[in-house]
């Protein structure tokens, strides 16, 4: 016991010090590129709070200002803002002002080996520079040369997604003002094309008195032709705001962009039809929602936990244990507001991309991990849960592609199903992983208890139970397995079967049963060996096995973790390779 306590305190204090170590710095003003210092003038002076709801609408939904700038910064750049300015500053810096950063590197190019690819003409310091920081200026970005290596390398399969977030970056990079659509269609319905600014300039001009417009088709080549639905005078009190707003940024004018800014706020709303503007309470939620970085940052409330759970099982202590109950509580609180905002944003429960189903599933297997420790108190169950916590969080907010931003759901799942099986088969997935931390450490105790054979054979638990599985763990009154095991050990293995049994029952009948019920429905057959069909019925036949080979192996939990990490392992390939690498017509999920 000592031993692991000296390696649970090394852990800790590295843990510590590591943590230390990476804390945001802030940017100081000699670091930033000289267009920005005027900015961030602008930038404090302003109040944003009315600006940063104003809706927009892309890729098939309505979301804030404010949301629109971070994603289309962190598309570009990889954040979510330019540097030492707000997302909406930086917004208008980059619609008003972009000339000013074609000779900064701020477009990412995530992929090394799209970089090599990339670079091989340009001149050395510069290719050295993107090869080190990955970050090109507009300017090399136009490069005809690299755009015709980009063109060839587009339809190559190992280059799609290297070169698809490429091409977002230039979305953002040149387009920018091609895809602020925040002028509805007066008096139409919601699913109608909304307008840019920039749209609307001939709708503007006709709002003159006719001795003071260029010829209409001098008008029609300068701006276009009108944009329907909309009159002149309502163009005519959008494009005057918008104009001015322009106009006072690039002068500093702080009083004028706040004012401009008043009024597009003011007069947006009241052009869409009744119903269709997105409500306010959506909209601040939504704003507070991206401003708390949709709440992954919850993994560090799980990691503390995770090293407290860790202590508290080494060592007994009442006190830890507490400690690690306390902010189980306080993290699988804040997590629960983060998905009730995304929710009540979406209008549907959040489990429709693999960010929401991995968030909410996360959230279903604590909160029942968190029951069955107040229930048995083992310190298992709270080390998995801040484990679990930790892993999904940590994976949602910085590995997922998209990192966690919100988009319209595909029309296939919107069903009943979407509210049953797939609340059912994540909590599934959940109890799986939950059940695989387990197991990791039933064999550390496992082969540490076996290196030590000669040492006491057995220990009192914590709770003082008697030698016998509860209920819920399904095992035999005689499942005791290796009797010169230490009674932690058996305990270990009793909460593992808990897990196990839970998630084989709703592999089956929410995941096999329910999901041919949805396809029989969705595609017209309940079976046809699609792949994400195909690994979920694999992944539940190792957990049959894992329940048959139980009965007749001497070595019960060792067997059941090794088969739980197996189980555990094709569970993942399931959810993420054959989602995201495998074509299927579970593609999309």
């Amino acid at each position: 016991m000592k031993a692991w306590r000296r390696v649970a305190g090394l852990v800790t204090r590295m843990t510590l010090c590591c943590g230390a170590g990476i804390l945001a710095q802030p940017v100081r003003a000699a670091d930033l590129p000289a267009p920005s210092q005027e900015a961030r003038a602008l930038d404090q002076g302003l109040d944003w709070s009315r600006a940063a709801i104003i809706a927009v609408q892309e890729a098939g939904r309505y979301k804030t200002l404010d949301s629109f700038a971070r994603e289309s910064f962190a598309a570009m750049s990889g954040r979510e803002h330019l540097p030492g300015l707000s997302p909406l500053a930086s917004l208008f810096e980059w619609l008003f002002r972009k000339e000013a950063y074609f000779d900064t590197p701020l477009v990412r190019i995530r992929d090394r080996g799209l970089r090599i690819h990339l670079t091989g003409h340009l001149p050395e310091d510069s290719r050295r520079r993107i090869l080190q920081t990955g970050f090109v200026t507009p300017r090399e970005l136009t490069d005809q040369r690299l755009r015709q290596r980009l063109r060839e390398l587009e339809p190559r399969f190992d280059m799609l997604r290297a070169v698809g977030r490429v091409r977002d970056a230039e979305e953002t990079a040149f387009f920018l003002d091609q895809l602020v659509r925040i002028v509805p269609q007066p008096a139409a319905p919601a699913d109608a094309r909304w307008y840019t600014p920039d749209e609307l300039r001939t709708n503007a001009v006709l709002a003159l008195p006719e001795q003071q417009r260029p010829p209409a088709e001098e008008l029609v080549r300068r701006y276009g032709l009108p944009a329907a639905g909309i009159s002149p005078a309502q163009a005519a009190g959008i494009v005057g705001p918008w104009q001015e707003l322009s106009e006072a940024w690039r002068q500093g004018d702080v009083h004028r962009v706040q004012a401009a800014l008043d009024r597009l706020s003011q007069r947006l709303p009241s052009l869409a039809a009744p119903g269709v503007y997105p409500r306010e309470s959506q909209r601040r939620a939504e704003l507070r929602y991206y401003r708390f970085g949709k709440f992954a940052w919850g993994w560090t409330i799980y990691f503390l936990g995770a090293l407290l759970s860790l202590w508290a099982a080494l060592t007994r202590w009442r006190a830890l244990w507490l400690a690690a109950v306390v902010l189980l509580i306080a993290a699988l609180g804040l997590h629960a507001y983060g998905l009730a905002l995304r929710w009540h944003i979406v209008g549907r429960v959040p489990v429709a991309n693999m960010f929401e189903s991995l968030v909410a599933a996360a959230w279903i297997g604590i909160a029942f991990a968190l029951l069955v420790e107040l229930v048995y108190r083992v310190r298992i169950f709270l080390l998995a849960a801040h484990v679990t916590g930790f892993c999904a969080l940590l994976v949602a907010g910085y590995v997922i592609p998209g990192g966690g931003s919100i988009t319209a759901m595909m029309g296939i799942l919107d069903n009943i199903m979407l509210r049953i099986h797939t609340v059912l088969i994540i909590a599934a997935y959940s109890l799986i992983f939950l059940a695989a931390v387990i197991a990791v450490v039933y064999l550390a105790g496992y082969y540490w208890h076996r290196l030590r054979a000669g040492a006491a054979a057995r220990v009192e638990g914590a709770s003082g139970s008697a030698d016998r599985p509860p209920i819920l763990a399904g095992a035999l009154p005689d499942d005791t397995g290796d009797r010169a095991l230490p009674l932690w050990l058996h305990q270990v293995d009793w909460s593992h079967l808990i897990l196990l049994n839970m998630a084989f029952v709703l592999l089956f009948v929410g995941g096999i049963v329910l999901g041919a019920v949805w396809a029989d429905y969705s595609w017209g057959r309940p079976w046809g060996w699609d792949p994400k069909e195909t690994f979920a019925l694999n992944t539940w036949i190792i957990y049959a096995i894992l329940i048959h080979v139980r009965l007749v192996v001497k070595r019960k939990g060792l067997w059941t973790a090794w088969l739980s990490i197996a189980g555990c392992a094709t569970m993942l390939f399931n959810w993420f390779a054959v989602n995201y690498y495998i074509v299927g017509l579970h593609s999309y999920a």
